[in-house]
């Protein structure tokens, strides 16, 4: 589950789900959890892992949660009761945690996190589970509303505060009113309060560690956007440790991780902001596309193509991401095409598009059996990975061109049939004085341009 739709779902928890009542307000529970598990066992068996089952007694749903194992969150219902989700070995039709609470959540070290509405109001009680459901208690009658894992062992805790909200969207003029907004606490590993004064919003997912750091947005005094579509503080964003302390400047509007890199932005300035806390300035219109792209971006978009997760389409792009959109092109040129396996060939990376273009033939490793997925890729691995893909789209081979670029001793064997490949049926073209490069960065803008191109040389 995403951590935006736990948090949602915890907070909907209380009865939104119910769909009967009457004969089954007094039926007997135990009876009617082992029907319902027989159903979505009986569906899971068939490939269908977002199994449901629902009577005219009760609802019953499955997610995915350690499917590795075979365990799955499992949300049960007869009546208005909050405490409605438990944990399922599908394999074993084993209810190994009874549907009791109102969320379940996976940790990093294959634990899970159970809590309750506690015995005072706007208060939590917090277990821990193992993969077995033997239970320890992690915390009582914590101040707060919600609480999900944060990474490196730590938590956020969140509670409701009435907060001013200018509404644009929802009023016909904007209009500022006071309104439920979630606030956020960071809590160690003992949940123990690290941090309590951390701004969150409407429809805002918590913040979350990387690396040892996370990005956090302090000093809010209004809250702009929605109370029904989300809000977010007016604060300044900033970087803090494990221990709660800042590291970087805490006065950035806003804070983006692109894998490896930390983008900070102050107006219209970006900063690429180092682990320290330091920080290098970046060209203030890395996230618009450049006006040479405008045409070529724009019918990219009519054939579905755009950028995966990528907000600097200035930024040169990472492995990774390259992969992924290879893939987006993959799927739309063959919507029924192969599906990505369960195993990752590489050490360091597990990512679903990776395994799909690895697979398919688009990406290969290093000797050392790793992907190094945050690098970013340089023009040679480009054209490379462009090649590959358009032989596997049904390309074919064009004659090869004589003329060779003034760099041409600077290229990897590897890559050498490749870069002329692309460059004679028009996909990837060299740069200034006839050279290519080959060691430079791509671009997440030259990267979708491509693609482009080669839907446009595979769709004639």
């Amino acid at each position: 589950m995403s951590r935006l739709r736990y948090f949602l779902a915890a907070a909907l928890v209380a009865g939104s789900m119910a769909v009967c009542a009457g004969a089954a307000d007094t039926a007997d529970r135990d009876a009617l959890l082992e029907a319902a598990v027989t159903h979505l066992q009986q569906q899971w068996q068939t490939g269908n892992t977002s199994a449901y089952d629902k009577t005219d007694d009760y609802y019953a749903s499955i997610y995915s949660l350690m499917p590795e194992k075979n365990l799955y969150e499992l949300f049960f219902s007869i009546d208005v009761s909050r405490h409605n989700h438990g944990i399922i070995n599908m394999q074993t039709g084993k209810v190994i945690v009874p549907p009791e609470y109102d969320t379940v959540e996976r940790l990093e070290n294959d634990s899970f996190l159970l809590t309750k509405s506690g015995q005072e109001p706007n208060t939590l009680d917090c277990w821990f589970s193992d993969t077995e459901g033997n239970l320890t208690v992690a915390a009582s009658g914590l101040p707060g509303s919600m609480i999900c894992s944060a990474g490196e062992g730590m938590y956020i805790l969140a509670s409701y505060e009435k907060k001013p909200v200018r509404d644009v969207i929802f009023y016909e003029e904007p209009t500022v009113t006071q309104y439920d907004v979630l606030q956020y606490r960071l809590l160690d590993s003992d949940m123990n309060v690290v941090r309590g004064d951390l701004d969150g919003g409407i429809m805002v997912t918590p913040p979350t560690f990387h690396d040892g750091l996370m990005a956090v947005q302090t000093g809010s005094t209004l809250w702009d956007g929605s109370i029904k579509y989300g809000a977010y503080g007016n604060g300044k964003y900033g970087l803090i440790d494990t221990t709660g302390k800042f590291v970087s400047a805490n006065d950035f509007d806003g804070i983006q991780w692109n894998y490896t890199r930390i983008i900070g932005k102050r107006g219209n300035k970006f900063y690429l902001i180092a682990p320290d806390g330091g920080e290098t300035a970046l060209p203030k219109n890395l996230d618009q596309y450049s006006a040479w792209t405008t045409a070529e971006v724009d019918s990219a978009a009519e054939h579905g193509l755009s950028l995966v997760n990528y907000h600097y389409p200035r930024l040169d792009i990472t492995r990774v991401d390259f992969a992924a959109q290879a893939v987006q092109l993959y799927r739309v040129l063959t919507p029924d095409g192969q599906a990505a396996p369960d195993e990752t060939p590489y050490s360091d990376c597990d990512d679903e598009n990776v395994r799909l273009a690895a697979a398919l033939g688009i990406v290969t490793g290093y000797e050392d059996g790793t992907f190094r997925p945050c690098a970013t890729i340089t023009r040679e691995e480009a054209a490379a990975m462009l090649n590959r893909l358009y032989k596997i789209l049904g390309g074919t081979q064009t004659e090869e061109s004589r003329e060779r670029y003034a760099d041409d001793a600077q290229f990897g064997a590897w890559s050498r049939d490749s870069i002329y490949a692309m460059r004679e049926i028009g996909i990837m073209k060299g740069e200034e004085n006839n050279a290519f490069h080959p060691a430079g960065g791509y671009t997440g803008e030259q990267a979708l341009v491509t693609m482009e191109r080669l839907y446009n040389k595979l769709h004639q």
